[in-house]
């Protein structure tokens, strides 16, 4: 059937959410398939339907380029509807709108939470929106009909930020927002104006809209798509444009009839010759014949205009439109815009030429209406499959050009072609790959690399297909690596069957060219190196190669590394070694003093064709004499060790200064013999280095007691005679005192430990007592090692330790009662308080001299005063019930003080004010199970009902709970401030 124009005015605040609308309203019913159908007509209208609901539902992001209302059209075949958007901006120039006086219907977008919360703002943002709908009604063919049908819908946006607004709420505030505008004054004057009025439900519909779903994140889209009201405020105002009659038609209809009598009037007076009329009408049709359509049209429009003429050229134009039409629906007859062509790029091509010269014909529209419609409606069909079939790597002449012309060409297509462009995205893709074979060139196969990351982050490529180009990537890199590897494993073989020489001056060569990968540089480098210790392992093991010839090779190589030039020097180094070798090893193998002075005879021979001779050798006699003097020292050594161990103390000495006084005599002389510099030791210090063995020993014996009794049974080593080391006897003595500390701080320890034991179990005195006993006995104990061993601060050691642990005794006693002040802190129990009492009481007897004493006597009174009770007056002072308050009325209030359930003061009723002041008082005994209820009730008078809007319970008990019974109460946004007045004793641990 033929479909009918509407145009709707569409308008709403910037950020209000119409493109969001929008976008969820085609992705139901294009996308999903849900509600009325529609069609969209031109190329323009599928890019943007299909940019926004892209940005929306496959990126999720919020739409930043905001939809082209102006240009949005759109066909309902089931309704006989072409729709158009009529885009009314916020501006003052919409007067200035061509179509604006011709529109079916409003839509009009309004912020819920801006209507509820902010008027002012919602006033500021839509004064202009409010004018444009008063101008439409009063200029637009709206005037020929009843204004209380005229479609006018608003649409509630930003809903979830009001729950608690119901949608009919909405709507009355809508209307009188609207009604606002036109000034109450002249509502009451202007008889005509009134029936202008905006009504909810009747001239004005409203929707509670939720376009997308719950936002939680005002810079994120909700994660579950779940919209409400979006089809059905758009099918239902296409319904209620639809039943509007439209005064247009009674306007044509008018006109038609005028133009018929001026037609009749002037026919009159046309003078037309007949004949020439006729033949020019045989000719055209003989063309048209011919399918020389334009050459006919041309022919009749040579003559004067006639009445029949526009009809000739109509028929002529049917013809042609046919024909044209013919030549089309072959193609499009069956054709399922729902899959993309698949037919071969020229023919498609000549299909779609066919189509666009179809459609530039403007007069086949009228000559066939429907046919048009139906072409025009296909159009964008044709113009996606240019862009689906015509990008081909035989077209950009390389595979990845290819590709980067598709990616930029798939937002273009079509959102039901999205599974065939994905197909064709990794055709295209793995085509790519393709192309880049195993035989490439390495700088082919980097550039491939260098592309990949190009295209790695770009938008139009799905996340599966960029894991594949991300895996192709890492395969080519590896391709590259091979490909290096490989071609620094062939230069690297062909060095290594050079000889020595030449394979390092070949590998200097490959290792010089440009844009070598570090990593097989390195490659080369070790090569180099392999190379290096082959040649210095093959001159090594040459026995032929002399010195010179050594020397002159590592000067061929200066870079040869440190390893091999040492190599290289170990073999000079033992050339002029091997010839003094065995005169050395026999040196060097003498086993006495005796032995060694038998080769003094070797050290006088000549080495004049081995200079390094003599000096190798003597080297050797002064080792082998460092060596011998060496043994012998720990022959002396080893023997008073084994007096000492038998506690043969006064032998051990005896022996040691004369051993070692001779072994040096005897080693001097023979160093003097063979011309050695010999150190001479200090005979003195080895003989004191021994005797600090026999020292060391019998200290090791006193610091191993046990205790004091086994220290006390070494004193006798003290009488002993230390002539030759004088300093024998202060080490002893240090050891006696270093183990007398020692048992003491052991015994201390004992002592910290029961000491301890009795305070877990809170038994002070008993603890106090043990320590005086304690140390009393360790004085008497110590008293005969402190007189021989010549320690004589121990016994202000022990009386410090003593001291300490009375000081800590009192400290953990102290924090005790601190714990146990803090268990009953909040008790309401007497009993518990009158024990408390009676332990820090306790504290000040055990510990008179203590400062602390006093403190906990201090905490003791004010205990004591409050588990006896204290003489308080509690102030209700006022309140604050804000929260009652309304425009129409103020709270009439009172306040009931209670105790469980019995009243005890009531205040007198402030009326008509919601923040009264009460000022009265309550005298009682605030003691450690005090507690109140505060109940703040609202008078009803004689005909209500009172009513509690104020209720807090206040436990004032314990040890300070007088304290909560100063400040501001608060319950419900209600609040009273109250003060106690009552004198209580200073409490340190408050």
């Amino acid at each position: 059937m033929e479909k009918q124009k509407y145009r709707i005015a569409v308008m709403g605040a910037y950020g209000v959410g119409k493109t969001t609308f929008l976008g969820s309203y085609f992705n139901l019913v294009i996308n999903k398939g849900e509600g009325v159908p529609v069609s969209l007509n031109t190329p323009e209208m599928v890019d943007q339907v299909a940019r926004i609901t892209g940005t929306l539902f496959k990126k999720q992001v919020p739409v930043t380029e905001k939809a082209m209302i102006e240009n949005m059209a759109y066909s309902i075949e089931t309704l006989g509807m072409d729709v158009e958007f009529v885009d009314v901006a916020s501006s003052e120039n919409f007067k200035t709108l061509p179509d604006l006086k011709s529109v079916n219907g409003i839509l009009f977008f309004l912020s819920a939470e801006d209507l509820v919360k902010n008027p002012v703002k919602v006033k500021k943002d839509n004064e202009v929106f409010q004018e444009a709908i008063d101008y439409i009604l009063q200029n637009s063919d709206s005037k020929w009909y009843d204004f209380q049908k005229f479609p006018l819908y608003c649409i509630l946006t930003k809903c979830d930020a009001v729950p608690q607004v119901t949608e009919d709420e909405l709507a009355v505030k809508t209307a009188d927002f609207l009604n606002a505008a036109k000034g109450a004054s002249d509502l009451a004057s202007e008889e005509d104006v009134k029936p202008f009025l905006f009504e909810a439900g009747k001239n004005l519909r409203c929707f509670r809209t939720v376009s997308l779903g719950k936002w939680t994140d005002t810079k994120a889209l909700p994660k579950k798509y779940e919209p409400e009201n979006v089809l059905e405020p758009m099918e239902d105002l296409y319904a209620a444009m639809a039943r509007v009659p439209r005064a247009r038609k009674r306007v044509k209809r008018a006109a038609w009839a005028v133009g018929g009598l001026l037609i009749l009037a002037v026919g009159s007076s046309w003078g037309l010759d007949i004949y020439q009329w006729e033949k020019t009408k045989e000719e055209a049709r003989k063309l048209a014949s011919e399918a020389r359509y334009e050459d006919a049209i041309n022919h009749v429009n040579q003559v004067a205009d006639r009445n029949d003429k526009n009809e000739l050229i109509s028929e002529i134009y049917r013809q042609y439109e046919k024909a044209k039409f013919d030549g089309i629906l072959p193609v499009i007859k069956d054709l399922d815009v729902n899959v993309p062509p698949e037919a071969p790029l020229e023919e498609f091509l000549e299909a779609s030429k066919k189509v666009d010269e179809y459609l530039k014909n403007n007069s086949f529209k009228q000559a066939s209406a429907a046919n048009y419609e139906k072409v025009n409606s296909l159009a964008w069909y044709f113009e996606a499959g240019k862009k689906l079939l015509s990008t081909t790597p035989e077209e950009t002449g390389h595979a990845a050009d290819a590709l980067n012309k598709w990616l930029e060409t798939l937002p273009q297509l079509p959102e039901q072609w999205k599974d065939v462009a994905s197909k064709k995205t990794k055709e295209m893709l793995e085509a790519w790959f393709d192309s880049v074979g195993p035989e490439a060139e390495i700088e082919e196969v980097e550039q491939s690399v260098a592309r990949a990351a190009a295209f790695a982050d770009h938008p139009n490529l799905s996340d599966d297909l960029k894991a594949l180009l991300s895996e192709k990537q890492e395969s080519w890199k590896k391709a590259i690596s091979s490909k290096w590897i490989s071609a620094g494993e062939k230069v690297i073989a062909e060095a290594s069957a050079l000889s020595p020489e030449e394979g390092l001056k070949k590998l200097f060569a490959f290792s010089a060219e440009k844009d070598i990968p570090e990593n097989i540089l390195q490659m080369a480098a070790e090569a180099v190196k392999s190379e290096y210790a082959r040649l210095a392992d093959t001159y090594v093991a040459d026995r032929d190669a002399g010195k010179d010839r050594l020397s002159a090779l590592m000067a061929e190589f200066p870079e040869m590394p440190e390893e091999q030039k040492q190599k290289l020097f170990a073999r000079i180094k033992e050339i002029v070694q091997e010839t003094v070798a065995s005169i050395s090893d026999k040196i060097t193998a003498a086993d006495s003093l005796e032995t060694l002075e038998k080769h003094l005879p070797d050290l006088e021979l000549s080495w004049e064709e081995v200079p390094d001779g003599k000096a190798g050798i003597t080297k050797s006699f002064a080792a082998s004499l460092t060596r011998l003097w060496e043994t012998e020292s720990q022959k002396i050594h080893k023997e008073a060790s084994a007096l000492a161990s038998k506690n043969e103390f006064t032998s051990a000495m005896a022996m040691i200064a004369p051993s070692f006084r001779e072994l040096a005599a005897r080693v001097s002389d023979i160093a003097t013999k063979a011309g050695i510099p010999m150190d001479q030791t200090d005979v003195s210090a080895l003989v004191k280095n021994a005797a600090h063995e026999v020292v060391s020993a019998l200290s090791k014996e006193i610091e191993g007691s046990e205790s004091l009794e086994a220290l006390a049974s070494h004193l006798p080593v003290l009488d002993l005679s230390w002539e030759e080391v004088a300093e024998g006897k202060a080490g002893i003595t240090k050891s006696f005192a270093s183990a007398l500390n020692r048992l003491l701080q052991a015994e201390g320890e004992k002592i910290k430990k029961e000491i301890a034991e009795l305070a877990v179990k809170n038994e002070f005195s008993a603890a106090r007592d043990t320590i005086s006993t304690a140390f009393e006995k360790l004085f008497a104990d110590t008293g005969e090692l402190t007189m021989k061993s010549g320690t004589a601060d121990v016994e202000a050691v022990i009386a410090k330790m003593k001291d300490r642990e009375l000081q800590n005794l009192q400290n953990v006693h102290y924090e005790q009662c601190r714990k146990d002040f803090e268990a009953v802190r909040d008790t309401k129990d007497p009993e518990a308080i009158a024990s408390v009492i009676s332990r820090l009481r306790d504290f000040a007897t055990l510990w008179p001299s203590s400062a602390k004493s006093k403190e906990t006597e201090q905490v003791a009174v004010y205990m004591e005063t409050v588990k006896n009770g204290v003489k308080a007056e509690l102030m209700i002072i006022g309140g604050d019930f804000s929260a009652e308050d309304s425009f129409m009325d103020s709270p009439d209030m009172k306040i009931q003080l209670k105790k469980g359930n019995t009243l005890l003061l009531e205040t007198k009723t402030v009326d008509n004010n919601a923040r009264p002041s009460f000022n009265e008082k309550y005298p009682f005994t605030w003691d450690l199970q005090t507690g109140f209820s505060f109940v703040g009730i609202e008078t009803a008078g004689m005909f209500g009902s009172d009513e509690e809007v104020f209720k807090v319970s206040v436990d004032a008990g314990g040890l300070f709970g007088y304290e909560k019974l100063n400040g501001t109460l608060k319950d419900r946004g209600n609040s009273i401030a109250v003060k106690l007045d009552i004198t209580v004793p200073e409490c340190p641990w408050k």
